[in-house]
């Protein structure tokens, strides 16, 4: 076993299979990361590897459906993946200073579906303290919301389903953006991070745990796994946990977002032991289902960190509604076609119309190549 960082992690799975290397039999990294080196015929076609059982439910389904392009599997999560419960994003919320503001109970939102950007903006915009006297809006203050302009500026995009590529019945990526509703989200989104008094705009999700744990902030919105973090665990105040708002009442669900740094799993193509890596993946991920997940989601999820029966039920679904765009899986494949949304709020603009003519033609044709390059590995197994 050897551990490198993500970065690190990529470059030596490429040296060592393109030079024939068999030291490596497994291969674990994010799916931002790992994705690429699959349309780079890096690794086996899993459906063809002994000893693993890609329909049983400790796999993810639903990642094979969003991921398979053409007739291989090259990459797999499920269970044995930890990483697809706490990097799940989450909005927040200080149960006292909620009463405090009057603010309409959240988990009564979130039940009648009016949990919703507009109803989420309302409430905080106009909540501000220049606690300090200084006159400067910084982390000192006292805000209705913090807010993350990188990773959860991703997170809407899940939030909002406004995905940017799919998977067709030919098993095919193509293009299914719906252009209309993307551009009224990054005016949405531009308005709420830039132009609302009562947010806070950090980029450090984890620096937003800890000013949330001060009281600071009445919402925080950040990943889930924040909830372990010594800042929160001790924070005297309540706080319950709800999804990211629905882009409105007309949407049916409230959906999540797992960032692009959830664990995936491949076999190098150069190992001589493929069958055993079969096993050894099988019955690790089979027993992750019985033993980790039980442990941390069951058991210290819901019965340390979530200090209510509603946090609980919000948890449930907020881990079923996981909501994954084929685009985030092949982003750097296609251009980072599904980080539009970042780059332009981070950018602090929102000429998506500007921004998308000028790149629509290069993410067309990345789709293009990312479907050939899987058709070729086809031809070759």
């Amino acid at each position: 076993m050897e551990e490198t960082d993500e970065h690190g992690g990529r470059t030596l799975i490429q040296s060592v299979v393109s030079g024939g290397d068999n030291t490596y039999d497994i291969y674990a990294s994010s799916y931002y990361g790992s994705s690429i080196l699959a349309a780079d015929g890096l690794f086996l076609d899993l459906y063809n590897v002994k000893n693993l059982d890609t329909t049983r439910e400790y796999w993810s389904q639903y990642y094979i459906d969003k991921s398979q392009i053409g007739k291989g599997l090259y990459t797999i999560t499920g269970d044995l993946a930890v990483s697809a419960t706490r990097f799940l994003f989450v909005t927040f919320f200080n149960k006292d200073l909620v009463k405090e503001y009057q603010i309409n109970d959240p988990y009564k939102m979130v039940a009648d579906g009016t949990w919703t950007y507009d109803t989420m903006l309302a409430t905080v915009k106009s909540i501000y303290k220049d606690v300090n006297s200084d006159g400067e809006r910084d982390e000192n203050d006292f805000y209705g919301m913090g807010v993350n302009n990188y990773l959860g500026v991703d997170a809407y995009t899940s939030a909002f389903n406004i995905p940017t590529i799919t998977i067709n019945s030919d098993k095919q990526a193509e293009i299914c953006l719906n252009y209309e509703k993307y551009a009224d989200v990054v005016d949405k989104l531009y308005t709420l991070f830039w132009k609302t008094e009562g947010v806070l705009n950090k980029q450090d999700p984890d620096h937003l745990a800890t000013l949330f744990s001060q009281n600071t902030l009445i919402f925080s919105q950040s990943w889930l796994y924040n909830c372990e973090s010594y800042d929160m665990r001790d924070m005297a105040s309540d706080y319950g946990i709800i999804p990211y708002p629905k882009y409105n009442e007309q949407q049916s669900e409230y959906y999540s977002f797992g960032h692009d740094q959830i664990t995936i799993f491949a076999v190098p193509k150069t190992t001589s032991q493929a069958d055993a890596a079969g096993a050894v993946l099988e019955v690790m991920s089979a027993t992750s289902r019985s033993t980790v997940i039980d442990q941390y989601y069951e058991m210290a999820l819901k019965g340390r960190y979530a200090r209510d029966e509603e946090s609980v039920q919000m948890l449930d679904m907020i881990r079923s509604n996981f909501l994954l765009d084929t685009g985030w899986i092949y982003c750097e494949s296609t251009n980072l076609m599904s980080r539009m949304l970042r780059t332009l709020i981070e950018a602090k603009s929102k000429n998506f119309s500007s921004y998308y003519q000028k790149y629509r033609e290069s993410f067309e044709a990345s789709v293009k190549d990312l479907n050939n390059a899987f058709a070729g590995l086809d031809e070759e197994n």
